[in-house]
């Protein structure tokens, strides 16, 4: 089944390619250090840059997050599930590796009207599965999926147990938007993606 061989892979230290509701992705368990460096090493990426996780639904974030101010909370459930990504305060039981140094973890809950194996994923880790668009770190991310798959070419360390016939994209054209929110300066655009800043304030 297509979910367990993700997840195989997931656990045994690849970094897993793979189609999501907005722009290809990247994944890697946060719990093993091999995974963290590798991904870290094909994204060309800063140590000190923390990466999204997908999880399943509000409550299951709420594990992961300190209790939420009333109004990013109705915000939550307004666009979520949705290309929104939200960076807000970790609650202990977050993974140390995908909190910020300021104390923040950033989540997304997925919007998956086709693709059952990504629900089977999250409801089986039960935690943040860290994602990140196909690039290098500072260049614009790859959009389509075939661009993906020959990015990942010739590098080791990378799974992608997708076949054509076993794809089902459902994504969009641009990556999530991520904002940060903080109780005292409100929102702050973090990256600019499907979702408008006026349209969230509003």
């Amino acid at each position: 089944m297509l979910h367990k061989k993700i997840l195989d892979d997931w656990y045994g230290g690849y970094v897993c390619l793979h189609p999501t509701d907005t722009v290809p992705g990247f994944s890697f368990n946060p719990n093993d250090k091999e995974a963290i460096t590798r991904m870290k090493q094909l994204k060309g990426r800063n140590s000190s840059k923390n990466f999204v996780s997908l999880i399943t639904n509000l409550e299951v974030a709420r594990e992961f997050w300190e209790p939420l101010p009333p109004k990013l909370e109705d915000c939550l459930k307004k666009f979520w599930p949705g290309p929104l990504s939200v960076a807000w305060r970790a609650s202990n039981k977050a993974p140390s590796h995908l909190v910020s140094d300021d104390g923040y973890i950033a989540l997304r809950s997925p919007l998956y009207k086709i693709n059952t194996w990504m629900v089977k994923v999250l409801e089986q880790v039960n935690a943040p599965f860290p994602t990140t668009s196909v690039n290098i770190s500072g260049q614009p991310p790859i959009l389509s999926w075939s661009e993906a798959v020959s990015f990942i070419q010739g590098k080791d360390g990378v799974s992608c147990p997708f076949s054509d016939i076993q794809l089902e994209v459902s994504g969009g054209a641009k990556p999530s938007t991520l904002i940060k929110y903080d109780e005292v300066g409100g929102l702050t655009m973090l990256r600019e993606g499907t979702l408008s800043k006026e349209l969230l304030v509003r």
